[in-house]
């Protein structure tokens, strides 16, 4: 059995292939803590710290990371069968509508930013349920192996009869 608390480099930085839950929250958890202390770093270096604005070194921080946050999504959605375009998909309809909120200020647009809010939990909160707390798919898929080894037996044993 696989360790969940093994973090690889090759699995933040490559789209292919499943990913377990384990391995996912751990990574995950990992990598927040990471961009959090980065955060911390860049906002000191660049005095945002007194002013207690941290949003421009924030959003740096999460330009950085971006492409190993995608690519644990994506390897996630992986293992629950989901195409590529549906975790990005998700991921930048939600992103989409935070900037609307952060857009929509004013009486007229209280509606746009509520339905906004609306779908950004909607979207990260299915991406939550779905890739955090479901099981992957039982065996292989079109995706790859199953990385809890689930079905290569009956592989191996279906391949001696051919």
């Amino acid at each position: 059995m696989a360790n969940p608390f093994r973090i690889s480099v090759p699995s933040l930085l490559s789209f292919k292939g499943r990913l377990r839950r384990s391995h996912y929250w751990v990574t995950s958890f990992a990598l927040g803590i990471v961009k959090a202390v980065l955060t911390v770093i860049l906002a000191a270096a660049i005095g945002q710290i007194e002013t207690k604005d941290g949003g421009f070194a924030a959003s740096i921080t999460e330009l950085l990371f971006l492409w190993p946050t995608l690519a644990l999504l994506v390897k996630r959605g992986h293992d629950r069968n989901r195409s590529i375009w549906f975790s990005l998909g998700l991921m930048a309809l939600a992103i989409l509508m935070t900037v609307g909120v952060a857009v929509a200020d004013g009486f007229h647009e209280e509606v746009l930013m509520i339905a906004c809010v609306v779908v950004v939990i909607g979207c990260f909160g299915f991406l939550i349920v779905d890739y955090g707390f479901i099981d992957g798919t039982q065996g292989p898929n079109r995706y790859g192996p199953s990385p809890k080894g689930i079905g290569a037996e009956s592989q191996d044993v279906a391949a001696a009869f051919d």
